[in-house]
């Protein structure tokens, strides 16, 4: 079972707060300036975006139905048209109000997951070993395997210093 949502990215210049939305499946849902999703923008219509989850294909339906312009993945929404949206496409109801399409298992999917790998990443866990110098400037892995008399030292910049 997959839930959808627009999770709102964070503005600077947008100084109310902005919701997170729950898609239902299958249900068409309006959003628009209100209380209800916490839009105050004047750039937004009243009713401006239709849109309709289907959790099953990971797609949700877009339909622009107010005046002022709206954006998906960096394209402009012709009013009264249709548009498919993906997860992780971006959805700009208007240029200040920014959401990410994200799809999320339920938690029992997880949980069943999560039993899954757990003992496969507690042996994982035994076979290797991590240090970090205090300084935090080097940081190394070692497994039980290792043969000291090889005196060969393998690097990785990992934060493109070097």
């Amino acid at each position: 079972n997959v839930k959808c949502y627009l999770v709102p990215k964070e503005s600077l210049s947008v100084e109310w707060m902005i919701k997170e939305i729950d898609l239902p499946n299958l249900q068409e849902i309006t959003i628009g300036r209100g209380k209800e999703y916490g839009i105050m923008d004047l750039a937004c219509s009243k009713e401006q975006l239709l849109l309709e989850a289907d959790t099953a294909a990971r797609m949700v339906k877009i339909r622009r139905v107010g005046r002022n312009p709206s954006i998906l993945a960096g394209f402009p929404l012709e009013q009264n048209q249709v548009y498919i949206a993906r997860e992780g496409m971006v959805l700009q109801i208007t240029p200040e109000i920014v959401y990410t399409v994200t799809f999320e298992a339920l938690q029992q999917n997880k949980r069943e997951n999560e039993e899954k790998i757990l003992p496969e990443v507690k042996k994982l866990a035994k076979k290797f070993t991590w240090s970090i110098i205090p300084s935090g400037t080097v940081i190394t892995c070692m497994t039980n395997e290792v043969n000291f008399s090889l005196r060969k030292i393998a690097g990785f910049d990992l934060d493109g210093t070097l």
